[in-house]
């Protein structure tokens, strides 16, 4: 019975479309007489949508050098008469209307085809659509599959073959038609699959294009090959059936099969009797800084939205010091190479504290290659070792403690969940200040220390301090006070920029200003307001201690002939060191390590076993030395005494609101996270 009721509903389904498709011309010619006659003057043709106007956002470095092209996959070119050839247009013919030039703009035969092919296939397999139709829909009307659409859509035909010469709408069907790949326009298809202007397009190349009007997002080489070669033959077929092609014309083309390569090199080496090249789709020009380029990219899209960072030809001046990033990129990618490990990465991040401004991504991995920005931290980010100490000292000092107050500093400390915990090397500190804990990078007694204030309340700080990676919703053990949760340089940087900028914080940006073609500014970062998240006193008494890492402690290869401030730290089992420091202007991150963060760190330059006091802390020098060369020495704030407890909450305009006292719990390491071994740095 079910077999019975699907044979008679296809066949009424088929008759309900042929009679549909048959009248049409008849309905059509009704509908055009009753406007004509109800009309006091001949009908006009609607207001015709726009052609997509599509400009790449273009980034200039802060002393505006361009340095790279935003893009989507989407590109407008103009497509002029001079544009299309012969080949083009008799491949369009073949394909779409073989009566184009002999109809008014709707044509019955064709009508007739497609109901033949409807019925035969059950189906709308075919609409019979003449090229002024297609115009039509695409200029005027839209895709909306609706009876009275198509009705209208015969009626304006004919209006527009009235006004327009076959040529000039052949021009403006191609020049307004999608061509797949973001390429709008018979001209940005040219350019995006053969890298050529539309005016040399073969017959193979033209066959393509036009094949694949039909769907252009299936039929499109850049995600399916096979069916842009389908298409391809397609149109070469009814190239030839259509007189278009001689049989030997159509033999040689059709011998050349579609091929997608990946370079200018490869395409260099293929047989273009063989094959029709194309390109590959580039998006994107993100130029000699692609780690930074990329980055301005993301942002941009956060702050506006693809739409306008991809067509709007914004100007986008960037923060980016050329000068600066060239001597960082240099340093950080000869220290990877000289670890003979191609798995080694080294990354530097630069930011100004009082402003945000991101001044120098650099990060040793080969864009190209792995697409990995070592400076946001790669995949998942990297253990920052004892790095993090400062946000420790720091809210200690908000919590009332003095830099002088004593600790314990046994071997071994036991956290919560028993997991025991070592100083470097084994060392018994006995009684020593907070201070010089963090001074020597002593491990037991800030993991006492940060179960005193409680361990997420630690991580707040740090979080508060520009820490994005520590989120609200973990809990931390004690062992964060030893890194074991992870960050990013750029991260670090930030945070260590609030201590340089006295207790002030701004996030980090990559822009400065963002205009468009015609002057709106969309994005002015300027004058950015600060937001106070540290007390200046404790920032000014975090200040002071870091200082003293630098003078005497395990920073002493970080020393520049100015006030530095700084902290060095080592990950677990040496797999990654670092060294964060800063002046009063500028705050730098150097991370040193395997870039799947679990295998340790091979010797380099002699150093077997590399703490972020050896490799990056002399990174860090040299680089501040060359970004300082005859710059004059800001001193830091001298530091007032702590006289009680100074806690930091803030409102929407930045004021200083004092928490309401609650009480202090101590919690265990984060299932599943082992905790560091003994490692200071």
């Amino acid at each position: 019975m079910t077999s019975v009721l699907r044979f008679v509903w296809g066949v009424l389904r088929s008759s309900m479309i042929a009679v549909a498709v048959l009248a049409t011309p008849v309905i059509a010619l009704v509908v055009a007489l009753v406007v004509l006659v109800l009309s006091p003057l001949p009908g006009a043709l609607p207001e015709a949508k726009p052609t997509p106007i599509i400009q790449p956002a273009e980034l200039f470095a802060a002393d505006g050098t361009p340095i790279g092209t935003l893009r989507g996959f989407d590109i407008g070119l103009p497509t002029e008469a001079s544009d299309i050839n012969a080949t083009v247009v008799a491949a369009l013919v073949a394909a779409e209307d073989r009566n184009f030039y002999a109809h008014t703009g709707v044509d019955p035969r064709a009508i007739g085809r497609a109901v033949r092919e409807n019925f035969d296939s059950g189906d709308i397999a075919q609409g019979g659509s003449t090229i002024t139709q297609q115009l039509v829909k695409n200029r005027y009307l839209g895709g909306e599959r609706t009876f009275g659409r198509k009705l209208r859509e015969a009626v304006l035909a004919q209006r527009l073959e009235n006004e327009l010469n076959k040529d000039e709408i052949l021009l403006a069907y191609l020049a307004d038609s999608y061509f797949g790949s973001g390429a709008y326009g018979l001209s940005a298809a040219a350019s995006v699959y053969f890298n050529k202007p539309a005016s040399e397009l073969d017959a193979s190349e033209s066959a393509m294009v036009v094949g694949m009007l039909p769907s252009p997002s299936s039929y499109s080489p850049h995600v399916n090959v096979t069916g842009a070669e389908a298409a391809r033959m397609r149109t070469l077929v009814a190239m030839r059936d259509n007189a278009a092609l001689s049989d030997e014309e159509f033999t040689q083309a059709a011998a050349r099969k579609v091929t997608l390569v990946a370079s200018a090199d490869e395409a260099a080496t293929l047989d273009p009797t063989d094959h029709t090249v194309v390109w590959p789709l580039v998006g994107k020009d993100l130029g000699p800084y692609p780690h930074f380029t990329q980055f301005v990219e993301r942002y941009l899209i956060d702050q506006l939205g693809e739409e306008v960072v991809f067509s709007r030809g914004l100007r986008v001046e960037t923060t980016l010091e050329l000068d600066r990033q060239r001597i960082a990129t240099d340093l950080v990618t000869s220290l990877a190479r000289r670890s003979g490990d191609p798995t080694v990465g080294s990354a530097l991040a630069m930011v100004e504290p009082a402003t945000g401004y991101i001044q120098v991504m650099a990060s040793s991995t080969s864009w190209e290659d792995s697409q990995v920005n070592l400076v946001t931290g790669g995949d998942v980010g990297f253990q920052a070792g004892s790095s993090v100490k400062p946000f420790v000292l720091a809210a200690a000092l908000e919590a009332g403690s003095k830099p002088d107050r004593t600790l314990n500093s046994p071997t071994v400390y036991t956290t919560a969940d028993g997991s025991q915990l070592r100083n470097f090397g084994g060392e018994a500190g006995g009684v020593v200040s907070i201070r010089e804990s963090i001074v020597r990078s002593l491990n037991t007694p800030l993991l006492m220390l940060a179960a005193e204030l409680d361990p997420n309340a630690v991580a707040a700080t740090g979080r508060r301090l520009g820490v994005t990676s520590w989120t609200p919703d973990q809990t931390y053990g004690e062992s964060v006070a030893l890194g074991a949760y992870e960050t990013s340089p750029l991260d670090m940087a930030s945070a260590f920029g609030s201590f340089a900028a006295r207790g002030r914080f701004v996030p980090p940006v990559p822009v400065r200003r963002v205009t468009t073609v015609d002057g709106q500014v969309l994005i002015d970062n300027s004058l950015r307001p600060t937001e106070r998240v540290l007390d200046e006193v404790v920032a000014d008494n975090v200040n002071d201690v870091l200082v003293q890492v630098v003078q005497r402690g395990t920073g002493t290869n970080a020393k520049l002939s100015r006030p530095v401030a700084g902290k060095t730290g080592t990950a677990e089992n040496f797999t990654a060191a670092w060294f964060v420091g800063y002046t009063p202007e500028l705050s730098a991150a150097v991370w040193l390590g395997h870039v799947d963060g679990v295998r340790r760190l091979p010797p380099i330059d002699g150093v077997g076993e590399i703490t972020g006091g050896s490799l990056p802390a002399t990174l860090w020098r040299q680089f501040m030395e060359a970004v300082y060369v005859d710059a004059p020495v800001t001193p830091f704030a001298p530091a007032q005494p702590i006289s009680g407890p100074r806690p930091v909450l803030v409102d929407e305009t930045g004021a200083i609101i004092a928490p309401e006292p609650g009480p202090l719990t101590v919690t265990g390491a984060t299932p599943g996270r082992q905790p560091v071994s003994p490692v200071a740095g």
